[in-house]
């Protein structure tokens, strides 16, 4: 048995450490670096409130199947075992991805800072460098204690987002800084494209459903959600506000990988140490929040045969997933060093949000077909949850087929195909799981 002894603020924070990483900043910009900044706004406030409707999916859900095993559990009860088998495996990817996007931004944030700094310690140390020493280290961390992860994770998460609006509030009062509140070269495509790419931002956050078995109560699930998607947006919206945007932004800064940090400079050292700080720690929740929620992924899928048995072993003393924390530093090692090596990272970005748009899709076509179920027992938060989950999913198909159809070119489209297959012949090897 695991350990129950994680409460809401614990899982808020996990929540949105998920989401909240370094490779957001790259993400924003791309989303909606060649709009206004009203339009940039109204697009991640647009996101938000989709996020937030699959808040209140995967909360309905937790509270209507507490002992299914995650998102593998919700779908199996709508769709059967081969359609959530092959989902779920293809969204364990999508963790993978998320997760190799991060460990390529933190590389070039270390160099950059101890470059500009000139800090000799930093700068001698190449990127991956640092990644393996925090892996190591979040790898101990969470072996040893889920209490003492979840502290942590509760530490670096709200000292980060007191940060972030302290930066913003720096860079909102300094004489150089200028607000751009007209709607330049406003055009209904980009404006829906950055919606769609704006997702990217809440990517993740849902992951906590696989921790249920070691929360307090199964509710803090159910609260810990919604409450993430409101902090997530107002954090990414007062940050928006001090973005120069449209204009004011080059090629060099659009295809960077840091461009939090060229832009961030433009108001002097002090904010240039601000945001790497932020950008650091982001890192940091993100390491942390990953190595807890992908292990419980792997547990769960394990547990209902999906993946092999030896993922469910718990450790005698720690009472922790063990094999699973294992598997998943291991993973994030591999995807360090393959990222590290092609130095692409809007791939990742394009098809986790691909993916991440079909699965939102699904989990509210999931609260649709059971909805009958759910009202019998009383586990929709409101009479219109279902219709609103009707709604969202086809919002979520739209936004999905947006961001799929303009970003198909041959490494996104290999990609896909590449990993759509081998999930695909993989769940059809499977004799049969069980919930």
């Amino acid at each position: 048995m695991l350990k129950k002894k994680l409460g809401t603020t614990s899982m808020v924070a996990t929540s949105t450490g998920m989401a909240l990483s370094s490779s957001i900043f790259p993400a924003i910009i791309l989303a909606i670096g060649n709009l206004g900044m009203l339009t940039a706004m109204s697009a991640i406030a647009i996101a938000g409130i989709l996020n937030f409707t699959i808040a209140i999916h995967f909360a309905n859900l937790s509270q209507m199947f507490p002992e299914a095993k995650g998102i593998k559990g919700y779908l199996h009860e709508a769709f059967g075992e081969k359609i959530s088998s092959f989902f779920s495996l293809l969204y364990l990817l999508l963790t993978w991805v998320a997760g190799a996007l991060e460990i390529y931004i933190f590389s070039y944030v270390i160099s950059y800072l101890g470059q500009y700094f000139k800090l000799p310690i930093v700068s001698s140390i190449p990127g991956i460098g640092w990644t393996i020493f925090l892996l190591c280290l979040f790898f101990l961390l969470n072996l040893w204690d889920v209490e003492v992860a979840s502290k942590w994770q509760s530490i670096i998460t709200y000292g980060m987002f007191t940060l972030l609006v302290l930066f913003s509030m720096y860079v909102f009062f300094q004489p150089t800084h200028q607000i751009d509140i007209s709607p330049i070269n406003f055009s209904w495509n980009s404006f829906i494209m950055a919606v769609g790419v704006s997702m990217y931002l809440f990517r993740g956050f849902e992951w906590v459903v696989h921790m249920a078995g070691e929360v307090k109560n199964i509710k803090v699930v159910a609260r810990a959600l919604p409450i993430s998607i409101m902090v997530l947006t107002g954090v990414y919206l007062i940050y928006t506000s001090t973005l120069p945007l449209n204009h004011s932004l080059s090629m060099q800064i659009l295809s960077s990988p840091v461009p939090h940090l060229l832009l961030s400079k433009l108001f002097g050292w002090i904010a240039l140490a601000m945001m790497g700080l932020i950008s650091l720690m982001a890192t940091l929740t993100t390491y942390n929040a990953t190595m807890m929620g992908v292990s419980r992924m792997i547990y769960d899928l394990a547990s209902v045969n999906l993946l092999p048995q030896i993922f469910t072993r718990v450790h005698g003393k720690f009472r922790t997933p063990w094999v699973a924390i294992v598997a998943t530093f291991l993973i994030q090692l591999v995807f360090a060093l393959l990222v590290s090596v092609t130095h692409n990272f809007h791939i990742p970005i394009l098809m986790a949000t691909i993916i991440q748009g079909i699965v939102y899709a699904l989990s509210g076509t999931a609260i649709w077909i059971l909805r009958n179920k759910a009202r019998q027992n009383q586990f929709l938060w409101f009479r219109g949850s279902s219709t609103i989950a009707l709604f969202s999913t086809g919002i979520f198909i739209y936004l999905s087929m947006i961001v799929i159809l303009p970003s198909l070119n041959g490494s996104v489209g290999i990609s896909l195909l590449i990993t759509t297959l081998l999930t695909f012949v993989y769940v059809f090897s499977v004799k049969r799981t069980s919930l």
